[in-house]
């Protein structure tokens, strides 16, 4: 009753009122449907930013299981399996443990120093899965067949048979805590995330869509 009196004191007649009441609510829905859109624009950049840096060791993991030879830009990432270089106290630096990543350089033989952590490849097993090696490097062996490598884990009480250089992949650079048991599930539960992933997608692009029909409908109604 208030707003009525107010319109026509001012010369408003009702519809007039309504019309100004329904601009008002329409406004107040763009200005909504505005700052929701920039909050999920937000939200898939950074899904997307992460997205992208999970790429590059997800590559090199699937790749390499595709081809021992694969690398992305001389770069591979292989997963600790075992613990015979977990950092103990009075061992040298550059250990890791079981469920880490390490991220290794392609290297020549001729690069290698004792002391440097390098990673072999040990050819297949009896299920004819590649068995890779990366131990610190104890010794180095010039003879006439060429170089050898002799390796130990920092936490092995012996040191691991000469290795050719030929079995070179190259030399552990880093390694990241814990990421390559992520990505182990992962490689374990690919398909369901796989279809988890499409599922949010296909869930977000149509929310999207929604907000804008919505949005054009309202605008719509203004006009």
């Amino acid at each position: 009753m208030l707003d009525i009196k107010l319109a026509n004191n001012i010369g408003l007649n009702k519809s007039n009122v309504r019309f100004v009441m329904f601009k008002k609510s329409s406004n107040d829905k763009l200005t909504y449907i505005h700052s929701l859109e920039k909050s999920l624009h937000i939200i898939s950049s950074v899904v997307f930013v992460l997205v992208c840096i999970a790429i590059i060791p997800s590559v090199t993991i699937f790749g390499s299981n595709m081809n021992n030879n694969w690398s992305f830009f001389g770069y591979r990432s292989f997963i600790v399996l075992t613990g015979s270089m977990t950092p103990e106290i009075g061992n040298l630096p550059g250990g890791f443990n079981v469920g880490d990543m390490i991220v290794v350089k392609f290297c020549s033989p001729e690069d290698v120093k004792i002391g440097d952590i390098i990673t072999l490849n040990l050819g297949a097993d009896n299920n004819g899965k590649t068995v890779y090696l990366t131990h610190r490097v104890v010794g180095i062996l010039n003879s006439d067949n060429g170089i050898s490598f002799i390796t130990k884990g920092d936490n092995n009480e012996l040191g691991d048979n000469p290795t050719p250089s030929a079995k070179l992949i190259g030399k552990k650079i880093f390694s990241i805590p814990k990421l390559g048991s992520v990505f182990q599930k992962i490689q374990q539960n690919f398909i369901i995330i796989l279809i988890i992933v499409f599922a949010l997608i296909l869930i977000y692009v149509s929310y999207i869509y929604m907000v804008k029909k919505r949005k054009g409908g309202i605008e719509n109604s203004r006009e």
